[in-house]
């Protein structure tokens, strides 16, 4: 059962996981390119503002103050566009970031997939050293029962050797 969930379980979460991962990165890649667009049109909203103030305080010079504060507006729809492309520039960082990570995580899957690979044929291997050892386990039994036997008849030898020793010690015992 665990193995079975290391060869498809392991793969498919990781492959589940990829997806996840590839969906999110495309949605924040499509935000992105929205964003994008978005900020070219505040772009040249803010090239446009900057050109109308120029020809505001021209017209209306008398409004001085108006036109200074319009400028004022100016300077900070300029900065807010720096802000905003400056956002775009860590936004397009982190699509980057998220790119090697999407690499990242292949090579993890491909590593995974060998380990699975080399699991199995250590299991293979595993199977086949259980049935040799089995084999010899019966071997040895018999081998056991073997020398046990031998080790009967062995006593048995000596028993007869001992007999045959005593009657030859009475024999010995004749001049």
């Amino acid at each position: 059962m665990t193995n079975l969930f290391f060869r498809w379980g392991v793969p498919l979460i990781s492959l589940a996981a990829l997806c996840v991962f590839g969906w999110g990165t495309y949605l924040q890649i499509k935000g992105q390119g929205d964003t994008n667009q978005e900020m070219r049109r505040v772009a040249e909203s803010v090239q446009k503002a900057n050109e109308l103030t120029s020809i505001t305080a021209k017209s209306l010079q008398p409004l001085v103050e108006t036109a200074k504060t319009m400028q004022a507006m100016n300077r900070d729809l300029a900065a807010t566009g720096q802000l905003l492309k400056e956002m775009n520039d860590g936004l397009a960082r982190v699509t980057s970031s998220e790119r090697r990570i999407v690499a990242n995580l292949t090579a993890l899957n491909q590593s995974i997939g060998a380990a699975q690979e080399e699991i199995g044929r250590v299991s293979q291997f595993n199977g086949q050293l259980v049935s040799l050892f089995t084999q010899m386990k019966g071997q040895v039994r018999q081998e056991r029962g073997s020398v046990h036997k031998m080790n009967g008849l062995t006593m048995t030898s000596i028993g007869e050797l001992r007999k045959l020793n005593e009657k030859f010690a009475v024999l010995r015992a004749l001049p």
